[in-house]
């Protein structure tokens, strides 16, 4: 799963990427799977254009299945769902 924040980092499953080392991550980490699907999201008040270099980043290194996550809210903030 890729989350992405607002201070140019990405959450990849649990360790924090910085957005300029995402590409080399992805690489290494999906080399030897042979399921090439990511989940992405990004942080509720995060333009939509974040996240979609970030999904530009992954279908860079060949993920081909790309499915989109619900907005993520904080705690005290309703889901809109």
């Amino acid at each position: 799963m890729l989350l992405v924040h607002g201070d140019a980092t990405v959450s990849l499953n649990q360790e924090v990427v910085q957005e300029a080392d995402l590409e080399a991550r992805l690489t290494e980490v999906f080399r030897t799977r042979g399921n090439h699907v990511v989940f992405v999201g990004g942080e509720a008040d995060l333009p939509f254009e974040a996240v979609v270099h970030v999904i530009d980043i992954a279908r860079g290194v060949g993920l081909d299945r790309i499915a989109m996550l619900p907005r993520q809210t904080s705690p005290s903030q309703p889901s809109n769902l």
